[in-house]
């Protein structure tokens, strides 16, 4: 069955009229939102509310810097590993040949915070 959308206006006159503005419609997150014909679209509409992003919980983890959530499958999101090195002749090492994965996890930018030393301020002059 396609989905309708009648104005409610229009439908409370008794008339069928199609509602092609629609406003706070989130059909992918179930939300249908109102529909109103050309004639009764509200003039200053209500603003847009995205719906909270539900994140299923095997991919749920805390900031280790600001403990706010955060979605481990999120490009830039950081995770610790620590492993084996080899060393080189000229100095360094090679990339991490036997990584081991720890469950701890990090925004993007509370990692960048933390390298430059500004992850605990809270202020220009502290």
């Amino acid at each position: 069955m396609p989905f309708e959308h009648y104005c409610p206006v229009c439908k409370e006159a008794g008339v069928k009229s199609w509602g092609a503005y629609g406003y706070g419609v989130q059909l992918l997150a179930g939300r249908p939102g109102a529909w109103y014909c050309a004639n009764h679209r509200p003039a200053n509409p209500p603003p847009f509310e995205r719906a909270p992003r539900m994140i299923p919980d095997r991919f749920k983890a805390k900031c280790e810097f600001c403990t706010k959530e955060l979605d481990t499958r999120m490009e830039g999101t950081h995770q610790y590993t620590s492993g084996w090195v080899m060393n080189r002749r000229a100095g360094g090492g090679n990339a991490i040949a036997l990584p081991k994965r720890e469950n701890r996890f990090a925004h993007r930018q509370c990692v960048e915070k933390a390298v430059k030393g500004s992850l605990g301020q809270t202020s220009m002059f502290g």
